[in-house]
């Protein structure tokens, strides 16, 4: 419009100095006839319309009024001269094509405009001009609406000047058609409205600054929210409406830093920040600025919302979250606080019931035993599953992946329920794929919580028939395999309807299977948790009447330098096999042929003779419930004809005693129908004469076996009870003479009242220690005080050992007690006693150890989280992460049951127990009386108790202790009571394992 403006009047201009120029040369030809006036009417349909103008110029402007001419036909915009009468006596091309002007129908100028105020400025600069005077024109033009000769009306800007043709005024309308620009400023001003009005309507406060922090804008939910109204707030600075002082140099910092580097906290960011209303109240606010650039400017846009409201609900909402947390941890506590005193006393119970179910009893009193040990365990169970359904409800469950062995544990679960199978009459067969790596990555304790559950079941649910138990690999690369589970048995079966619900919570099929068959209904629930745990599904498909199968696949890690060791220990082996058609016996067969073996099922004697005899079998083995007749007559016609041919026999149970007897028979092995895969190749191997392809993995301990004529007495000083009945247990075992006492002191005279071969001295005890009291014993006369002394310490660093050997021990042994170590270091002294009586010491041998684990293998339950919920609730993030960690280390306590046995360890186990409960509150009572010499010496006690029976992690904290209050330093009270928990928490795990393995 400038441009417009700007133009017209220049146009203008240059008509006011040709008719100036013109009245100047017709003052000088004043003598001529002027023509009429109807000669100079510029006519429309002239080409070009100017034509006559320019004839009257003359030479001299011919070129210059050329110029003109063809600027006027060649401009857009309409220019029309018209005289005072309105009428038009000359118009552009523009104006002819803008107004659809006929030549032959001119109208008067008001024609083609419409509105009252074109009208009234072309009467006023009329009667100006008649007048002589100069018309006042609208600077900056008008803004008006022009009609086309169809009477349709259009937007146009009109600019308006005058001239004098021939001393006769006329005025010049310049006229633009702005329909397009009206359209897009309309549509302009359209988005303006609505943005105002979003602006104006928005429930959020939004403001505009300038560079200044001055307010250039302030929305209706700015006033409502800060308590301004508008015209108070525009130009002011927005640190003085709404930021507190103190804050208030920070804002300008951020705002100078933006505009000098682009850079800002909050630019672009949603942020809280706490800000004022006009009554100085603060509260806090959502903050959202950015930046707008215009005209080589810069606005900030500030939106800001009212969250006080939103943070008081947070808070209501944090309260009743830490309300129902509180509500959960008191129901977790109340729990464990059950379970524990259901199983203190049950545990009491379950132990005199093993002691009377060892004793002599008639067979109705071993009935009610048995009765009462089995009830009780199976009350435990269901502790257990609510203890584990409490965990997984509370999200406190957790899976703790570490290396194990995949085919010791599936045959330790079988092992484990093979008896209740047995006493069932239920066959129970186990299938592992060969290809399955030896050792594999993942929560063994928790999938061998789901096959208990899931094998549990089928057994429970199967009155006769089988229960067939598979491990197979469906996928395997570099790094991962992914093995499937499979549990199926030939029970009663579960209806489509049951199915549906199966997994839930407390659900079993149907209320008469509860009734009958007993039962929470959480094992299937747990299971299922546990498989969705490690990423995996579980499956089952059934029909009543018809068993059911249940199976879930999951993913683990390959442990490094991990191979299968299965997949071709049989290659080539011939092998006759005597078995059923039922699926149980096939799954014997079936493990064989993984194993690469060439199997020929025999089903009697005469049978043999009919396969090929290029191709002898090298072995017969034979399914003990498949003989065709009494086993001493079958064994001894196969001998008769295949003497040299070995032949194997496989039966149920474990009974050593049942296997001497068929071995006696005639039978050259007798293994038991669940053996593992490894143990009955090596078992063929060996039997075909192929001992090189046996494998030994077992592990291997020096022993000795002590000659009669020279026995080996030793002293154990030791102030702990549970660490005394490990180490009397584990000597005794091994045929040591053992004695043991509490302290120093009595160390010392015991030496001086008998004969003692060798004394293993604990080096902290009460009265006197294990240092001084081997000073004392050293200042003995002759040999008393020659007597070979062993320190037993956990803490076998450097300056221990050094100041060990300057009061004259003789060696180390470290707790918890590690049986080869310290059955090496007796057998070195033994055989220095056997050297200075002249007599050859007996063979050492390296005997394995895996018998005594195959032994305990079968009692094996599984080890699920045992986490117990504490008593109180913990106040740190690492006394919460302890409560959910395994705090006893199985391998320990395995080795500890290999080396004495199960019935050994439980009644160790007790003691320790009892004893470590009774130090807890001498612990808690010393350090409330600040007397830290006595916490260390507490500490060190259950240090060196707790670690013989796997408690490691309460160990390493009781060394942390020992070590910290040795000097008298203080201890803080909130250590005092996380060890305290940790106590709680380490005898509690070690109870539920001790009800799992023993």
């Amino acid at each position: 419009m400038i441009v417009t403006s700007h133009f017209t009047r220049q146009i203008g201009r240059k008509l006011r100095r040709v008719n100036q120029q013109s009245q100047k040369r017709q003052q000088q030809q004043s003598r001529k006839h002027l023509p009429p006036r109807s000669q100079f009417k510029f006519k429309p349909q002239s080409q070009p319309y100017c034509a006559e103008l320019r004839n009257t110029v003359g030479d001299d402007q011919n070129l210059y009024a050329e110029h003109l001419v063809l600027l006027m036909d060649h401009l857009a915009d309409a220019v029309l001269a018209f005289d005072l009468d309105g009428r038009i006596v000359s118009l552009n091309r523009s104006a002819a094509t803008m107004f659809s002007i006929d030549e032959h129908r001119l109208k008067a100028i008001t024609s083609y405009f419409h509105g009252f105020d074109i009208q009234h400025c072309l009467q006023s600069a009329s009667v100006s001009l008649r007048r002589g005077q100069s018309p006042d024109f609208p600077e900056h033009g008008l803004r008006s609406w022009a009609r086309r000769s169809d009477n349709s009306l259009f937007p146009v800007e009109l600019s308006l000047s005058y001239c004098y043709q021939q001393q006769v005024p006329l005025i010049i309308a310049i006229v633009k058609d702005v329909s397009e620009r009206q359209r897009v400023e309309e549509n302009l001003q359209a988005q303006q409205a609505i943005h105002s009005a979003v602006i104006d309507h928005s429930t959020n406060a939004i403001i505009l600054i300038d560079e200044h922090s001055v307010v250039q804008d302030f929305n209706i939910a700015a006033c409502q929210t800060f308590g301004y109204l508008k015209d108070e707030a525009l130009g002011r600075d927005l640190g003085e409406l709404i930021i507190p002082e103190e804050a208030r140099a920070f804002h300008k910092a951020g705002m100078q830093r933006y505009l000098e580097n682009g850079g800002g906290d909050f630019i672009n960011k949603r942020v809280e920040v706490v800000a004022q209303r006009k009554s100085r109240e603060r509260f806090s606010v959502e903050l959202t600025i950015f930046p707008l650039h215009a005209g080589g400017k810069t606005i900030f846009a500030a939106a800001l919302q009212d969250i006080s409201e939103r943070k008081e609900n947070e808070q209501r909402l944090l309260h009743a979250k830490e309300q129902a947390e509180r509500a959960n941890l008191y129901k977790s506590q109340f729990v464990a606080s059950i379970s524990h005193e259901i199983r203190t006393p049950m545990n009491a119970v379950l132990g005199l019931l093993g002691l009377l179910q060892e004793s002599e009893l008639d067979e109705s009193q071993r009935h009610f035993v048995d009765t009462a040990l089995n009830s009780g365990q199976a009350l435990l169970s269901i502790i257990n599953d609510v203890l584990d359904f409490s965990k997984i409800e509370a999200g406190k469950l957790s899976l703790e992946p570490a290396e194990f062995y995949p085919a010791q544990m599936l045959y330790g679960v079988v092992d484990l329920l093979s008896a209740r199978a047995t006493e069932s009459g239920v066959a129970l067969a186990c299938f592992i794929d060969p290809e399955i790596p030896s050792r594999l990555v993942g929560d063994q304790s928790r999938i061998r919580q789901i096959l208990m559950n899931l094998i549990g079941n089928a057994l429970k649910f199967t009155e006769s028939g089988y229960v067939l138990v598979r491990v197979d690999l469906i996928g395997c690369d570099e790094t991962n395999v992914t093995l499937n589970f499979s549990i199926e048995d030939s029970g009663i079966g579960i209806s489509e309807e049951n199915q549906r619900r199966l997994f839930d919570d407390f659900v079993q099929a149907d209320g008469a299977d509860t009734r009958r068959f007993g039962g929470t209904g959480l094992g299937l629930s747990i299971s299922r948790k546990l498989v969705e745990m490690m990423s995996g599904k579980i499956d089952l498909k059934s029909e009543l009447g018809q068993g059911s199968c249940f199976s879930f696949a999951i993913s683990l890690n390959c442990a490094e330098e991990s191979r299968s060791v299965l997949s071709s220990r049989l290659e080539e082996v011939h092998i006759g096999l005597t078995v059923g058609s039922g699926k149980d016996s096939l799954l014997l067969k079936e493990q064989l042929l993984s194993m690469k073996s060439y199997i020929s099922v025999v089903d009697r004697i005469e049978s043999i003779f009919s396969l090929d005899p290029e191709e002898p079998i090298q072995i017969l083995v034979v399914d003990f419930r498949y003989l065709p007749y009494e086993a001493d007559r079958f064994i001894d016609e196969f001998k008769c004809y295949f003497p040299s041919t070995p032949i194997l026999l496989l039966i149920e149970g474990n009974n050593q005693a049942l296997f001497e007897h068929y071995c006696d028979l005639g039978f050259d092995a007798c293994l038991s129908l669940l053996s593992r895969p490894e143990l009955l190749a090596n078992t063929i191997q060996t039997l075909i004469g192929n001992e090189d392809d046996v494998i030994d993995q077992a592990d291997h301990a020096v022993t000795t076996q002590l000659s009669p004529e020279i026995p080996f007495r030793i002293l154990l000083a030791e102030d702990s009870q549970a660490n005394q009945l490990v180490a009397l247990n584990v000597l005794r075992t091994a045929g040591y003479s053992v004695d043991a006492v509490a302290n120093g002191l009595e160390a010392l005279r015991a030496v001086q009242s008998l004969p003692y071969d060798l004394v293993l001295m604990d080096l902290q005890m009460p009265e006197m220690d294990g240092l001084e009291a081997t000073r004392q014993i050293r200042a003995l006369p002759g040999k008393l005080g020659e007597i070979p002394i062993l320190a037993m310490t956990a803490n076998v660093i450097a300056d221990v050992k050094a100041e060990c050997r300057q009061v004259g021990m003789q060696g180390f042994i470290s707790k918890p007690i590690n049986k080869q170590e310290m059955f090496s270091q007796l057998t070195s002294w033994y055989r220095k006693k056997c050297e200075a009586r002249g007599v050859a010491m007996p063979a050492v041998s390296a005997s394995t150890e895996s018998d005594g684990r195959e032994r305990h293998l079968q009692a094996q339950a599984p080890i699920p989280d045992l986490s117990v919920e504490k008593n109180g609730a913990l106040k740190n993030e690492e006394a919460n992460k302890s409560s959910d960690e395994e705090l006893i280390e199985m391998d320990v306590l395995n080795s500890l049951i290999s080396d004495t046995s199960s019935a050994a360890v439980r009644r160790m186990s007790a003691v320790f127990i009892e004893e470590t409960e009774q130090r807890r509150k001498f612990f808690g009572a010393l350090a409330r009386e600040g007397n830290w010499t006595g916490v260390s010496r507490e500490a060190h006690t259950i240090k060196s108790s707790s670690a013989s029976y796997g408690a490691m992690a309460l160990a390493q904290e009781a060394k942390a202790i020992e070590l910290s209050t040795k000097g008298g330093e203080a201890l803080s009270m909130e250590k005092v009571e996380h060890f305290d928990r940790l106590i709680e928490t380490s005898l509690e795990q070690l109870k539920q394992h001790l009800e799992q393995v023993c």
